[in-house]
């Protein structure tokens, strides 16, 4: 209690103009903290603009630096680390389920569809693995990225439409119609009615892993 009036004493003993010189000391200081601070800023944004002018020029060389995760630990802030992270090897996992639903497709067709146009059935297998592996990183990995990396609306916009059609694309894979060629919850199914052990065991593992 002693204390307390000692500190109210303390407080009454201040004069108005001391006050008014205390804050104007304070607002002196954080004028020049938000002036601090709106330097860095400055800095930070032109070295990002800096770095996306180049971007062009670095992407027309054939590099494969673009599939590693150092440009996450770069360019992405820590708080958003986790999602990129999960929407790469989400890209890494569906590319795999591809390569591997290609594979078990081809040994399908050629098994049970070789007299029915068995060239057409192996090209369309191996065009989705083709077209789809650098469609979804181009498509939806690398529009989230670069959203949470630049803080774009637009591209976040694109991400969320090209992701939505993804979700429609592993929906119509994982039930497995051999016209799309997709070895899914039907051709696994058939395979195991049939009893065939080498291309039931690959059809279960494409429908385990990619659906």
């Amino acid at each position: 209690m002693l204390g307390d009036g000692n500190v109210n004493c303390a407080y009454s003993n201040v004069t108005v103009e001391e006050r008014a010189e205390r804050l104007v000391a304070l607002e002196i200081k954080l004028n020049e903290m938000e002036k601090s601070i709106n330097e860095q800023e400055e800095k930070l944004a032109t070295a990002a603009k800096e770095e996306t002018q180049t971007q062009p020029n670095k992407t027309k060389k054939c590099s494969f630096s673009c599939f590693s995760t150092k440009d996450i630990k770069d360019k992405i802030p820590r708080r958003f680390t986790r999602s990129v992270y999960s929407m790469y090897y989400l890209w890494l996992f569906t590319s795999l389920a591809l390569t591997i639903n290609a594979a078990a497709m081809i040994i399908y067709n050629f098994n049970f569809n070789a007299t029915q146009d068995f060239t057409h059935r192996f090209v369309v297998s191996v065009m989705m693995a083709l077209i789809g592996i650098p469609g979804g990183f181009y498509g939806w990995y690398r529009r989230y990225f670069s959203a949470i990396a630049y803080r774009s609306q637009t591209q976040f916009l694109i991400f969320n439409v090209n992701f939505m059609i993804h979700n429609i694309f592993v929906v119509v894979m994982s039930v497995g119609f051999t016209a799309l060629n997709s070895a899914g919850i039907l051709v696994a199914a058939q395979q195991i009615h049939r009893a065939q052990k080498g291309v039931t065991e690959i059809s279960v593992i494409v429908a385990a892993l990619m659906w």
